[in-house]
This record gives structure tokens, C-alpha cells and sequence, in this order.
């Protein structure tokens, strides 16, 4: 029974109109309105202490005092800071430096195209689109058939005998 009262009093629309839902705690207004409210009856007094009265004082209290933690004991105690007051030259801003610097994107070595991601680098050192990706599509200096000769003779060193028979 008390959910559906609840429910109830937290479905009413703002007491203004705007449209939104109003809340019991902002005595049925938004917050938005609320808020202006706030600040049309009271415009010299910070915000924070209406935020205060909205917090029940069972839980805004700790039993603490608040303090600010300050290593120093005094305000003299503090390190000072020489803050220089010379005037510093500056560079009179050139038509250069004004420009964006345009970023350098990868392309294509034949057609020129603009590769992103997806470019592929071949084994001569170029990158290519997915078009001209291939050996075949480019003009390749890489020699395939020589690297191939010198992987196998990497991966299968000869099989000598012996020319003296043990006994």
C-alpha cells in the first residue's frame, strides 16, 4: 500500500509545467525549477546551502568538524615562490606556424591510392593497396627464388657419409 502511495507522489508533474516530474523533496517541483527558485528568492546566498537543507541532518553529521589538511603550520611556514615580472620576449607569430601540419598518410606506390590499415608491405620494403599487393602487380625487384633456395638451405643442411667405414 505505502509503494503505491509512493509511486503515486513520485509520478506527480512539476508544479510549474515544464513538463517534467516533480518530487516531494523539492516540494513538488523538478530540480531544474526548483533550483530557480532557490535563486530568484535568494541570489546573494551560495548554492551549497540549499544543497545542505536537502540532506536530513542524521546523515550530513558525522560528529566530526571538518578542517582543510595543511602540512604548514602557518601560512608563513608556506614556501615562497618568486614569480619573475621581466617582460618575455615572443616571436611574432609566422603564416607557418598558423597552418595545421597535415599528417603524412600511407599510400599506395603505384597507384597512390591511400592505404589507412589495410595496406600491405611486400617483401622489396614498398607499400601497396590490395590491388597491387601481389608480385605480379608491381614491378617486385625482390628475388623469390633466391630466398627460397636460401630457406631451404637454412632448414636442410646436406647428409654427407662418411668417406671412412667404421668397423
Amino acid at each position: 500500500m505505502e509503494d503505491q502511495d509512493q509511486t503515486q507522489s513520485a509520478s506527480r508533474l512539476c508544479r510549474q509545467g515544464c513538463g517534467y516530474f516533480g518530487h516531494a523533496v523539492f516540494d513538488g517541483f523538478c530540480s531544474q525549477c526548483h533550483k530557480r527558485l532557490q535563486d530568484a528568492k535568494n541570489p546573494s546566498e551560495p548554492r551549497t546551502a540549499s544543497s545542505q537543507e536537502i540532506v536530513p541532518k542524521s546523515q550530513g553529521s558525522t560528529g566530526r568538524s571538518s578542517f582543510e589538511f595543511s602540512p604548514y603550520k602557518s601560512p608563513d611556514d608556506c614556501p615562497k615562490v618568486e614569480i619573475s615580472t621581466a617582460a618575455v620576449a615572443e616571436d611574432p607569430p609566422t603564416a607557418v606556424a598558423s597552418e595545421p601540419k597535415s599528417k603524412k598518410h600511407p599510400r599506395c606506390l603505384m597507384c597512390n591510392k591511400r592505404v589507412g590499415l589495410t595496406g600491405f608491405t611486400c617483401r622489396c620494403g614498398g607499400l601497396f593497396c590490395t590491388v597491387h599487393r601481389y608480385s605480379d602487380a608491381h614491378q617486385c625487384q625482390f628475388d623469390y627464388r633466391e630466398s627460397g633456395q636460401a630457406d631451404i638451405r637454412k632448414a636442410n643442411p646436406q647428409v654427407i657419409s662418411s668417406k671412412i667405414n667404421k668397423i
